[in-house]
């Protein structure tokens, strides 16, 4: 699947998990205009804290295929800096794991070689631990049932 399908399908996850809940969650939020820092975020989720407060707090969930080449830098330079500058937000970087073996190198591109979701998961969590900012980083095994082995 490709990266927009992938946070497609956790969007639609979210809202099953979620729909109990007062959240508002939206994919492909402009958050700026377009040449002042801006982009549209993957999966953006409001939620206010308490009646008093007006104010929502805000997640904003950024998804990256594990074949993706800016996968050392998008959590610091896209993440943090683009879209976690407000208060009352935080992020989650949230990595697809992907069987990389079955794919067709003519229509996409593989992970490199000794790529496994544990090294992923572990330079993800120090990229995050680096940054000043309220941010979590995970790695979604989504790799067929019997492959999840390592």
């Amino acid at each position: 699947m490709w990266e927009e399908d992938f946070s497609d399908l956790v969007m639609g996850l979210l809202k099953i998990h979620l729909s109990t809940r007062r959240v508002v969650i939206n994919r492909e939020v402009q958050v700026n205009r377009p040449g002042a820092g801006g982009g549209r975020t993957d999966i953006h989720i409001q939620a206010a804290t308490d009646a008093e407060d007006p104010e929502p707090f805000t997640v904003i969930i950024e998804c990256k295929g594990c074949w993706n080449p800016g996968l050392d830098t998008a959590l610091a330079d896209q993440l943090v800096a683009r879209y976690l500058r407000r208060p009352r937000t935080a992020g989650i970087f949230l990595v697809g794991f992907f069987d990389c073996d079955l794919w067709d190198d003519r229509h996409r591109p593989r992970c490199t070689p000794g790529h496994t979701r544990q090294l992923i998961e572990q330079r993800q969590h120090v990229l995050a631990a680096q940054c000043n900012a309220t941010v979590r980083a995970k790695v979604l095994d989504c790799r067929p049932p019997g492959m999840q082995t390592n």
